[in-house]
């Protein structure tokens, strides 16, 4: 029961780690993307 315990640990362990390092790489892209539509809408307005 302990193994198997420790197999869940270890597994929630690199889940978490791999949600983190998406949320990284996505969130800015994502917020590139929102950056870039900003600006084009206030290019846009200025023209």
């Amino acid at each position: 029961m302990l193994e198997q315990g420790g197999k869940d640990n270890f597994l929630k362990l690199i889940y978490e780690q791999t949600i983190s390092k998406a949320e990284e790489i996505y969130g800015s892209l994502l917020y590139d993307i929102k950056n870039e539509v900003e600006r084009e809408i206030l290019l846009g307005i200025d023209c």
